[in-house]
């Protein structure tokens, strides 16, 4: 599964591959259980984390710190936790690099 999530962001061009990419894949991280995920994205000391589920957003461990944004096309996840929603990668973008100062 994990190769399956690498492949994906790599041909979408967040992974740096043959054809460039937003971020090395030395700094993308796959972890086993719901507690690893959270506990790495404690070490990472981020500004921003985002992910699809809210379950790692919402975790109780998870850094008040970091801001968390949730990636679903799904509307029904649209409600849940602390976080900022978003139903697609442009809004992402557009929310992490053009925002008004």
């Amino acid at each position: 599964m994990h190769h399956a999530a690498s492949t994906f962001l790599q041909d979408k061009g967040v992974i740096k591959g043959d054809a460039g990419g937003l971020i090395s894949g030395k700094q993308v991280f796959f972890e086993h259980t719901l507690e690893l995920k959270v506990s790495r994205i404690q070490s990472l000391d981020l500004d921003y984390f985002i992910d699809d589920l809210p379950a790692i957003l919402d975790h109780s461990s998870f850094p008040n710190t970091t801001q968390g944004l949730l990636f679903s096309p799904c509307a029904h996840e649209m409600n849940s936790g602390n976080h900022d929603n978003f139903t697609c990668w442009q809004d992402i973008n557009d929310f992490l690099f053009h925002r008004a100062l």
